[in-house]
This record gives C-alpha cells, structure tokens and sequence, in this order.
C-alpha cells in the first residue's frame, strides 16, 4: 500500500479500562489503516471494541479510568505525520485535529444534539470555533450544510430546535455539522441503528453522495453486516478487542477466513430464500475474565488443542487479506487434525 495514499495508520493500539473488577482490554493490540477517500468497515458483536477505537482516534476515552496504554495513531495531513496518541486530550492541537480533520457521528442523535439550541446555533458553533467564521458566515455555512444534506427549507430549519425533527432529519442535522468544516476523515459509529429501515436506506445513499461529492474518508461502524455490504471497501472484522479478520468487503463475503466471519454471515437472515438460520453459539465472554489462547474458541466449531492453549498469531493469507486464527498456520492446523484423529 503507497504511503501517500494513507489518512490514518493504527499501529498495535491498546485502550484499557480501569475497575474495582479488574481491567478491561476493550482495544488490544489492533492495527490498520484507511486511505484517502476510502470506506473501512468496522464490525463486530457489541463491546467488541469498535466504538473504543473512535474514541481513541478522536482522543475522547473517559478518564481516569480509560487509558491509552499502548500503541499510535498517525494521522497524515499535508504530507506532515501527526502521532494523536502523543497529543494531550484537552489540548489545543487535537482540538485543531477534531472536527477540522477528522468528525465523528454518533449512534442517537437526540443524545447529541443540545435540545436547548437551535440547529443552526449548534452547526455554527462548530463553523466558529474550528474555522474562524464570523457569525453570518457561519449562519450561511449552516444554510448552505443542512441544504446539502436534504433538508428542506433551510433557512427556516436553522431556527428549529433538535425535538421538532424527525429521527432521521435529526441524524441528517449531525452529518451536516459533521461535515460543517470539510473533514478528510468521518467516523460513523452506528448512525443507522436507531432509524427505520426506509430513513436508513436514505442517510446509507446520503453519506455515499456526500463522500463521492466531498472527498473524504469514512470508518463506518456497524454490527449490521448488510450495511457493511452497501458501504465498505475493506472490513475489519473484530472480536474482544481483537482485530481477527482484514479484508476487502468481496473476501468478507465471498472468501472469509476466520470461524467468527464465518458465524457472523450465517446468522443474517436473506429475504425470498428458505435458509436456517446458524446463530453463534455461547455468548461474548466476561472482558474482565477472558479465556486461555483464542478468546473465540470456546464458540468456535474449529477449536484445536493449540486454540485452548495459545493466542493465534495475525498471518496474510494474501495480499489483501490477513486473518488471526490457527487454522491458517498450516503445521498448526496439521498437527490438530492429528490430535483430532488420535
């Protein structure tokens, strides 16, 4: 991969949490990149680690308790490496990076929008703060953003509070603000889930039109596989912190790897077609008290001897395709089938 076409590299990232139970691994040891003007998936059960791993880009994790014990994120602007890892939380140089350079979206966007503010106010507060507008070009910015995004009358939407929208017009206001200041990088943590099926299909098309329009970079997180299929060019499967399947989105679907992929696609349903169902087995374990070796063996059909025992190691099974899992290891794979035999 040309390092000129890299936005973002995450290298090895470890973020913990700290309780009276013990610590949490939510992100441990994950590596991958995204390129300029590209969509990457990111999948998993929930408490996998997706969503952690924005915070982290975005340096948001929760302190004290939440710490980045580990690892870097570069993040590659105008030719210059910016390490965020080495950036202080609340200092000024990441405040430059957020918003500016790299936004996020959110799951719920009731949640996220003031319900004291006007739209407008909210979107120009962003424009204000991060590019240095005055009040009336941030006023027209705002007009010019939620026009952009589809909502009608924008004029007189800017003077609208969050309450008096509709779930997706509300999840429209937060690409608008999102996108407010040209963003290279948007990370979109969930921001279907809580829409219906038909608003969702319209924000999908939506962030399509605006990336093919703007430019920018998407890290799409989702636990919906089938939105990951309409979205994505690469997909990073992940498991309790762990990153165990990287792929382009045709080797997800069509050439997966890993047993966890594998579960994940044969429990989504497919309309018109008589398939039973395959839901994975067992349930996520306890992030405080996590299994020996593979954390996924004790779902995993597959599991060896070597499974129970070690962490498989992240092996390339081709160029574009890396997969944490023994059955890749073939003296491994060979010398549990004869354990399975004798």
């Amino acid at each position: 991969m040309a390092q000129e076409n890299i936005l973002l590299e995450i290298e090895d990232l470890r973020t913990y949490f700290h309780n009276e139970e013990g610590t949490v691994k939510a992100v441990d040891g994950v590596s991958y990149t995204i390129d300029e003007g590209e969509t990457v998936g990111i999948v998993g059960e929930s408490g996998c680690g997706k969503s952690v791993t924005s915070m982290s880009v975005m340096q948001l994790v929760p302190q004290p308790r939440g710490v980045i014990a580990g690892g870097k994120i570069t993040y590659y602007k105008d030719g210059e490496a910016i390490d965020i890892t080495s950036l202080d939380p609340q200092g000024r140089e990441i405040r430059k990076i957020r918003g500016n350079h790299i936004a996020m979206i959110f799951q719920e966007p009731m949640t996220s929008l003031n319900p004291v503010y006007t739209v407008g106010e909210q979107i120009m507060e962003a424009v204000r703060l991060h590019q240095g507008a005055d009040k009336e070009q941030a006023k027209e910015r705002a007009v010019e953003m939620l026009s952009l995004v589809g909502i009608a009358n924008p004029q007189g939407a800017i003077t609208a509070y969050p309450h008096e929208f509709s779930g997706g017009m509300r999840q429209r206001v937060m690409i608008a603000m999102a996108l407010s200041c040209n963003p290279n990088l948007l990370i979109a943590d969930e921001p279907t889930t809580a829409l219906d099926v038909t608003i969702e299909a319209q924000i999908l098309e939506l962030m399509q039109n605006l990336q093919d329009e703007l430019g920018m970079a998407i890290m799409f997180i989702t636990h919906d596989l089938e939105v990951i299929g309409e979205m994505a060019n690469r997909v990073n499967v992940m498991y309790t912190g762990k990153l165990v399947e990287s792929a382009t989105v045709d080797d997800i679907f069509y050439n997966n790897k890993h047993p966890y992929t594998k579960g994940l696609l044969n429990s989504i349903p497919e309309i018109g077609l008589q398939k039973k169902l395959s839901p994975i087995e067992g349930t996520v374990p306890d992030m405080t008290h996590l299994p020996q070796g593979c954390y996924f063996h004790p779902r995993c059909t597959e599991a060896m001897d070597i499974c129970r025992q070690q962490e498989p190691p992240t092996l390339d099974v081709s160029d574009n395709q890396r997969v944490k899992c023994w059955l890749y290891d073939k003296e491994k794979t060979k010398e549990g089938k004869e354990e399975k035999v004798s």
